[in-house]
């Protein structure tokens, strides 16, 4: 855990600095800066923030405990990234961003003491392999929940249900996408609910879901959202007839992730530009697009690797697989319309493998989780 915590430190670091593009301070930067903690920030800019931080305060109370100094160290770390950003043109100081990335570190600590973060139903404080399909999920329903902000507003609501009410169209992509994503949920479900009836409980968390959709500004329900739960759930229920159900399940998994790193299958009028700095796309644009696009990465890449360890009772094929596929496709967008190809999505791949690695390290079988032992 301490690796993955001075990793996630570097990749703030990354993050707040890129493009990396230093000059000189320019006049009236130092006042700005000191002024601007009374100033206001966009809602995108608070959720980047605090999501920014959130690993950070996540990670460091599992890997030192619950220590002064790391409130210090994200305060100082915070600081220091708004001093530098004074000598980055393309960048914008901002002390309120502080206050957002600590609130952010204290959210990621606090969640650390989530009852289900440290019980588990099989006795104890939760095993390392349901934390870290815990964060899977948690990755998962946060996607489905961007950007957090609830309303009552009654029209709001209406537009939310009209694409599934009023105008039910169809997109076969966009169902196979969220077939795959609910099964794969139904994978990972009894990894957590050692209880009785978990289909139910899995019906409820996607009612719950949803539900709270309609209510978060800026999201609607569509037929492909709904039909697909119901498939996703009959899709596993199939699967489970068969001898190697987690390998199918992992293998349909990475026909849907070749299938959407490939959509719409267009062919670009001249070839795009291959971008080895990491994080190139996610850096420009729509912040709160990126953050999605982000958090359904980790939950579906993250999956993979679960559901191949599973599978195969370790760690490294499924890795290379898995790195090749992805390095593949991002070769491949070069040449599609409406993808930024870039060396992002290999360097996630890894940076979750090692997270899973830190979760769960048994290689013998007899040290296996009983999922797998039974999927064998």
């Amino acid at each position: 855990m301490k690796k993955v915590f001075i990793l996630i430190c570097a990749l703030i670091v990354y993050g707040s600095l890129y493009p990396f593009d230093f000059g000189s301070m320019g006049p009236g930067d130092w006042d700005h800066l000191l002024e601007s903690w009374q100033g206001r920030t966009f809602r995108s800019d608070i959720l980047s923030n605090i999501v920014l931080f959130v690993p950070l305060g996540y990670f460091g109370v599992l890997a030192w405990g619950r220590r002064w100094w790391l409130v210090v160290l994200a305060m100082g770390l915070g600081v220091a990234l708004q001093l530098l950003q004074l000598f980055l043109p393309s960048r914008d100081a901002n002390l309120l961003d502080v206050i957002w990335n600590l609130l952010g570190a204290g959210l990621g600590a606090t969640l650390t003491a989530l009852p289900l973060a440290r019980w588990s139903p099989r006795g104890g404080r939760l095993h390392r392999e349901e934390a870290f399909v815990l964060l899977l999920l948690g990755a998962w329903v946060a996607y489905r929940l961007l950007p957090f902000v609830p309303s009552l507003d009654w029209q709001a609501i209406k537009d939310s249900l009209k694409p599934l009410l009023l105008h039910p169209r169809l997109d076969y992509l966009d169902l196979l996408r969220n077939t795959i994503s609910w099964a794969t949920v139904a994978v990972l479900w009894p990894t957590l609910w050692h209880g009785r009836h978990p289909w139910r409980w899995l019906l409820v968390l996607g009612g719950g879901v949803f539900f709270l959709e309609v209510l978060i500004v800026d999201n609607i329900l569509s037929l492909a959202n709904v039909l697909g739960l119901v498939l996703g759930l009959m899709l596993w229920r199939s699967l489970q007839l068969l001898r190697q159900a987690t390998m199918t399940m992992a293998a349909l998994l990475a026909v849907a992730l070749l299938v959407e790193g490939l959509r719409p299958f267009e062919l670009a009028a001249r070839p795009g530009v291959f971008h080895w700095l990491p994080f190139y796309g996610f850096l420009g644009g729509s912040m709160l697009i990126n953050i999605a696009a982000l958090l359904e990465k980790i939950f579906l890449y993250g999956a993979l690797l679960w559901l191949g360890y599973l599978a195969m009772g370790t760690l490294r094929p499924i890795v290379l697989v898995l790195v090749v596929l992805t390095a593949g496709v991002e070769f491949a967008q070069i040449f599609i319309v409406g993808h930024t190809a870039e060396i992002t999505d290999p360097l996630l791949v890894l940076c979750l493998a090692l997270v899973l690695k830190v979760s769960v390290p048994q290689r013998d079988a007899d040290a296996m989780p009983a999922a797998i032992k039974a999927d064998r």
